[in-house]
């Protein structure tokens, strides 16, 4: 399992966790990002759930979608409801004290079809897409 983080934000809580020796963190963003959504199989998204998190959706979020990648997310978060909708991924609470992860080496056809999901939905969530929509809505013909 490889987690990728911010190097801040990664000093800040890394003393807070025990980390499995299977788990390798990463710290990177921006442009180094690509190399790591190329070599992966599954997005994970973990915000606060918080009045903020209820009505946004994140970059993240469509990030991912743009590289083709099912997405775990955690808690009632506008992402996750998103997510929910368009069967694109897990939805999970941070309660939940079962190995998802486990599940998922076991049932990588489940795996395959959300990524054909994602696939499917990608040209909608484009950035170009988003800019003629926005057009059109405030664009009346």
């Amino acid at each position: 399992l490889t987690l990728i983080t911010r190097k801040n934000e990664w000093n800040s809580y890394r003393n807070f966790y025990k980390i499995p020796q299977c788990v390798e963190f990463i710290e990177a963003d921006g442009d180094n990002l690509s190399e790591y959504y190329n070599n992966s199989d599954i997005a994970l998204l973990c915000f606060n759930p918080d009045e903020y998190m209820q009505i946004a959706l994140p970059q993240k979020l469509f990030e991912a979608i743009g590289y083709g990648k099912p997405i775990i997310s955690f808690g009632n978060t506008a992402a996750s409801r998103f997510i929910k909708k368009n069967n694109i991924g897990w939805c999970k609470e941070y309660s939940e004290e079962y190995n998802f992860f486990n599940y998922l080496i076991e049932n990588p056809d489940e795996i395959m079809q959300k990524t054909d999901n994602v696939l499917s939905i990608r040209t909608q969530h484009t950035w170009a897409r988003r800019v003629k929509d926005v057009i059109k809505t405030i664009v009346k013909d």
